[in-house]
């Protein structure tokens, strides 16, 4: 794109970070892994990289379907004559559309996306089924709209912007403000669990939450790994 286009989309740095999902994966990841993984992706195929990005150990995975607003897509059709697929609207853990405050739908597929060709635009190319979100409370649709702009806040960032002890001492700072940590110093890891899994209570079955449901034993492992 970069040479054929005379890097009129912007370098392939760019590129790569916000017009595909690998930006979503690098702000937490140690810097110079972050430059071994862009260095090798914009020079050509990389075939393990799911396995660099930690993908298969998170338990997110690497299969992540298409997905689109339908009110996005008929006003990019409106203002644009037709519409594209919005980078935001696939990232793993975005369900809604922040801006119209509904759930997204998805294209239903057993194969990865880069395998269709034709589905390069939402609403032209290859026949595709859609499918809808399951129905969600008011607040559930809250709490997904809320994590869909952190999300795309998050997927922003630069890579290895994060520090991890910084992000630790937040952690424990908003931990101790919710009386989550005993004089002594420890978490009160029942309570903190049962806050976590309230806040998502009935989102579990939704497309790319599943961790969520597949995880329950180890809440106290992933709290104490966040604080630590």
């Amino acid at each position: 794109l970069d040479a054929n286009l005379d890097g009129c989309l912007g370098s392939p740095r760019t590129l790569a970070l916000r017009h595909t999902l690998l930006g979503y994966f690098l702000p937490a990841s140690p810097c110079d892994s972050d430059d071994e993984i862009l260095r090798r992706t914009l020079t050509g195929a990389y075939s393990d990289i799911k396995f660099k990005l930690g993908i298969p150990a998170s338990r997110v995975g690497g299969y992540h379907p298409l997905k689109a607003c339908r009110t996005c897509m008929e006003e990019d059709e409106g203002s644009r004559g037709r519409a594209y697929w919005h980078v935001e609207h696939q990232l793993p853990s975005v369900l809604a559309c922040a801006k119209h405050l509904v759930l997204l739908q998805w294209v239903n597929d057993v194969a990865t996306p880069v395998h269709r060709r034709g589905w390069i635009l939402p609403r032209m190319g290859l026949d595709r089924e859609w499918l809808e979100m399951p129905m969600v409370s008011q607040a559930q649709l809250e709490r997904l709209t809320h994590l869909a702009t952190l999300s795309s806040a998050w997927a922003r960032l630069e890579p290895g912007s994060l520090d991890g002890r910084q992000l630790a001492r937040t952690y424990q700072s908003a931990f101790r403000a919710r009386g989550w940590v005993t004089s002594a110093g420890s978490l009160r890891l029942s309570n903190l669990v049962s806050a976590v899994r309230s806040h998502f209570e009935g989102l579990e079955s939704l497309p790319g939450l599943a961790p969520l449901r597949s995880i329950p034993a180890d809440w106290p492992g992933l709290v104490g790994s966040l604080a630590r």
